[in-house]
């Protein structure tokens, strides 16, 4: 899941996706398998908090879990640029789960 979600930033400003996440092979989450879990997108937002305070996020909760995916960026190299240029960044990508069901 986290591969997907990482080629497919957001097409808006927003920064945090809500998802809903259905268990489809319990077994084939610890091989990886891409089938194993469906996905669900609910809402997105700036911020995590903005997202789950909104009221169509409620859904999201009747999943077998749910979870936000944060897009970012992160400086690369510790070491200041030259005048004039801009650090070099790397693309971030933060995965939450915030909610499973026994």
């Amino acid at each position: 899941m986290e591969a997907r979600w990482s080629d497919a930033p957001p097409l808006s400003r927003a920064t945090v996706q809500l998802y809903g996440l259905e268990v489809i092979d319990p077994d084939g989450i610890d091989r990886l398998d891409p089938g194993a879990v469906r996905t669900v997108f609910i809402a997105e937002g700036p911020d995590e908090r903005s997202v789950l305070a909104r009221p169509e996020c409620g859904p999201a909760f009747e999943f077998d879990a749910a979870a936000t995916v944060e897009h970012g960026w992160v400086p690369m190299q510790a070491n200041e640029p030259r005048p004039g240029s801009f650090a070099s960044r790397q693309r971030t990508l933060t995965v939450r789960v915030l909610g499973v069901r026994p």
